[in-house]
C-alpha cells in the first residue's frame, strides 16, 4: 500500500479502500529511504537518490546508462510496498513504471545467442540431399 492509499482510507472510513482488520493483525510502517537501487546489465549499479518527478531514464542514467547486454524492453521496478511494475510495450504505445523512493530497478540482461554450429549445420544439410537423392533413385 502506498501512502496515497492510506490517504483514501483515511478521507473514508468505511468506504471501498477501507481496510478491516482482525485480531492479531499488524500494520508495519517500513522505514523510509529516500533513494533507488538501480542493479542489473549497467554500467555502474549504484544508489540513487530519489528526485520527485524523475523518470525510469534518469535512474538508469545515473547508473552509468544500459550495459551493452542490457534488455531495454523487460526493465522492472519493484516498489518499496513490494509491488511490481514491468516496462512494456504494445504496439505504439509504451508503458514505463515511476520508481519511488525505496524502489529497485532491476536491468536484465539479453540472453546469449547460441553460437552457429557449422559442423553440425553442414552435417544436417549433407543428411538432408543423402535423403533426397535417396529418394529420386528409388522413384526413377
Amino acid at each position: 500500500m502506498r501512502a496515497d492509499d492510506l490517504a483514501k482510507i483515511l478521507a473514508r472510513p468505511g468506504g471501498q479502500h477501507d481496510l478491516i482488520l482482525q485480531p492479531g493483525d499488524e500494520l508495519v510502517v517500513p522505514e523510509y529511504v529516500p533513494t533507488v537501487r538501480v542493479e542489473g546489465a549497467v554500467n555502474a549499479p549504484t544508489s540513487v537518490l530519489f528526485v520527485e518527478g524523475a523518470d525510469l531514464k534518469y535512474y538508469i542514467g545515473n547508473a552509468g546508462g544500459y550495459a551493452r547486454n542490457a534488455d531495454k524492453g523487460r526493465v522492472s521496478v519493484r516498489y518499496a510496498n513490494g509491488s511490481a511494475k514491468v516496462k512494456g510495450r504494445f504496439l505504439f504505445f509504451t508503458s514505463t513504471p515511476q520508481p519511488g523512493p525505496g524502489s529497485l530497478v532491476t536491468v536484465p540482461q539479453e540472453p546469449e545467442a547460441e553460437p552457429l554450429n557449422v559442423t553440425q549445420l553442414l552435417g544436417s544439410v549433407a543428411q538432408i540431399l543423402v535423403s533426397a537423392v535417396a529418394i529420386v533413385a528409388i522413384a526413377r
